[in-house]
């Protein structure tokens, strides 16, 4: 799986903060070796998210300044794995989970976190979207099935158990699953749960009211904006929440979610945000035995799927261009911080080679 280093440049450019809390600058850095189970490649997009910031505050160990945000991206290998089981060879269109340093020109990544790229992702506004759905998409539905292998492994007495205090509780029914967040993500969120046909109602708890329901793809008395309802009081009458997938930081109203979540049910938090404090209601968790987990660990077949699902559904990920230019990129960057833009920022770095 060897390949030469001719088309590795010793230096490229990327989008880096080089302080805590400070600003995204292009700057020229150096490639690094790659290891025997990396490849190198050639950046085509990458996408921004909230759960970048926590790169800016320098709180991921083993990671110093300065440090390069964007999870995912697409692009072209342009040095392949030593290592490994991909098939995967220079000039092959290719999308990867790198954890940070995809805005940039070119990007270190494992074979085992990258997959080949659909022909319908290779190119114009689809090219653009294949980073969110394989970094947003995949999360998300890889998050619904852990919960509902976890389900599985319960025996009978559990379930019964669960079903009586449930009851209890005043919880009929197999209750619903709420994405909780607004904009692009939460909308993306709900159509890979359409897509997976859960059983459960589909709800949408909005954090804010910029955007009106139609918005989202489920009935507009599904879309609960908070603050101008009682959340608790409407997912009770849905059965309660048997899980909420939390596509942005749960801050304000918190403890109504929760007093609306059934016995036994789980909080997702994928994307969490550096600024924002999280204050817990313990109360509920302990008493409702509710689990609170982070994004699942992935790989390849999760991307490949999550493509899959995406071609088969005609599933859309809404998100704005932004140049590989300083000014853009800090708009870009500015996009997540102010959370005012119902699409998701993808830096365009490259257009691909034929």
């Amino acid at each position: 799986m060897s390949s030469s280093m001719s088309n590795v440049p010793q230096q490229f450019r990327a989008a880096q903060f080089t302080k805590e809390g400070g600003d995204l600058e292009l700057r020229e850095t150096r490639m690094k070796d790659p290891r025997p189970e990396e490849m190198v490649i050639r950046v085509c997009a990458s996408g921004l998210n909230s759960t970048d910031q926590i790169l800016r505050g320098d709180r991921l160990v083993g990671i110093d300044m300065p440090v390069t945000p964007g999870q995912a991206v697409v692009g072209q290998v342009v040095k392949a794995a030593q290592r490994g089981d991909s098939k995967m060879r220079e000039g092959d269109h290719v999308a990867a989970v790198c954890g940070y340093g995809g805005a940039a020109e070119y990007v270190l990544a494992e074979e085992s976190m990258v997959a080949p790229l659909p022909r319908r992702f290779q190119e114009g506004e689809h090219l653009l979207q294949a980073p969110v759905i394989a970094w947003n998409m995949a999360r998300i539905f890889v998050s619904h099935e852990r919960c509902q292998e976890e389900h599985k492994r319960r025996d009978e007495r559990e379930r019964e158990h669960i079903r009586r205090r449930n009851e209890e509780m005043g919880f009929k029914g197999d209750g619903c699953l709420a994405v909780y967040g607004e904009g692009g993500y939460a909308r993306l969120a709900l159509e890979t749960m359409k897509a997976l046909n859960v059983r459960e109602r589909l709800v949408l708890i909005a954090t804010s009211d910029k955007w009106s329901s139609d918005k989202y793809p489920i009935k507009h008395d599904d879309v609960l904006y908070l603050g101008r309802c009682d959340v608790r009081d409407e997912l009770r009458k849905r059965g309660g929440a048997e899980g909420v997938i939390c596509v942005d930081m749960p801050k304000e109203h918190l403890e109504p979610v929760m007093d609306g979540m059934r016995f036994a049910s789980t909080m997702i938090v994928l994307n969490p945000r550096q600024s924002d404090q999280l204050q817990v209601p313990l109360a509920n968790i302990i008493a409702k035995c509710i689990s609170m987990r982070g994004s699942p660990p992935m790989c390849r077949r999760d991307m490949e799927r999550a493509f899959e699902l995406a071609e088969k559904h005609n599933i859309s990920a809404p998100v704005r261009r932004y140049k590989f230019d300083e000014n853009d990129v800090k708009q870009a960057w500015r996009s997540i911080e102010q959370r005012d833009q119902f699409e998701a920022p993808v830096i365009e770095v490259h257009q691909p080679r034929q």
